[in-house]
């Protein structure tokens, strides 16, 4: 019989640098490259989430009621690396430009939505106006171009960057009725 015996021995691996983190690398866009272009790859639009906006309306009346209601809806953008933008971000002003030029419309990191609608209540009946923002999501890669090594390196990735936000209309506006619970009509002024 015989016998096989294997030695594993570690050999330490020696590394100058470890490889810098998205955001790291996307920090170096504001200062350090001697180019930063985002390489625009897919679009994706779909309806945000619905909330309501302005107040509630109760019709405590035998007629129905118009009433003017005035609302804002804020919606904040997101991207996948969880950095919040700021003015003066390189990336984020190459990421505009980019999508601006490659689909042909703008691309706002915010948008609020300002406006006021008449809402008709039938009587003994309770008013909404909902909101749902159009949002946009749109995925691509960084490449980042050095003139001196850095980390090891003449160029760097940023590979399936994406980012989220509201387009910069008005969205899906819809208006609510329904009739009074019991409770909510016994509420009601007397």
């Amino acid at each position: 019989m015989i016998s096989i015996v294997t030695l594993g021995l570690a050999t330490p691996i020696a590394q100058a640098d470890s490889d810098p983190t998205e955001r790291e690398r996307l920090e170096k866009c504001n200062s350090g490259t001697d180019s930063c272009v985002f390489h625009a790859k897919s679009r994706k639009e779909f309806a945000g989430k619905r909330r309501q906006v302005g107040r509630t309306v109760f019709n405590c009346s035998k007629v129905e009621q118009r009433e003017s209601i005035s609302w804002a809806d804020a919606t904040g953008g997101s991207n996948s690396i969880g950095i919040t933008i700021e003015t003066g971000m390189k990336f984020a002003d190459v990421y505009t430009a980019t999508v601006t030029a490659t689909y042909n419309h703008s691309w706002d990191w915010s948008h609020t939505v300002t406006r006021t609608d008449m809402l008709s209540t039938p009587a003994w009946s309770v008013g909404q106006i909902f909101h749902a923002p159009t949002m946009q999501t749109i995925t691509g890669d960084y490449e980042l171009h050095f003139g001196k090594r850095w980390r090891g390196h003449y160029i760097w990735y940023v590979w399936g960057f994406s980012a989220t936000s509201p387009m910069p209309d008005d969205g899906s506006v819809t208006f609510y009725t329904r009739n009074m619970t019991a409770d909510e009509r016994n509420r009601c002024p007397h």
